[in-house]
């Protein structure tokens, strides 16, 4: 992982450990963020496609803004169109996230 990679990923490591503890909701919602945030960076921690990394880190800064502004810090569910994929759950790969038009 390249150097300013490795210090983003870093940074937002740090930045959602230091977000749970001063997080606003009850204990339960504290020990998500924690474990959620490890499982997560320890899953990923083995990859070497930079735009994988990227695509990762991204994500973890929107769930961390969403997040706060919600004030829920578990992933946002939507609500899909009639004919598209949450018709079909077996399709649907994991939460999905919407990812602002700025940062695309």
């Amino acid at each position: 992982m390249a150097t300013p990679t490795r210090s983003r990923a870093l940074s937002l490591y740090r930045k959602l450990l230091r977000s749970a503890r001063s997080w606003p909701g009850p204990v339960e919602e504290k020990n998500y963020i924690m474990d959620e945030s490890r499982s997560l960076f320890r899953q990923n921690k083995n990859l070497s496609d930079k735009e994988t990394i990227e695509k990762s880190i991204q994500e973890g800064e929107i769930r961390y803004e969403y997040a706060w502004h919600y004030k829920i810090p578990y992933p946002r569910l939507h609500n899909f169109a009639t004919g598209t994929v949450a018709e079909n759950p077996s399709r649907v790969i994991g939460p999905v996230y919407e990812v602002p038009q700025e940062l695309v």
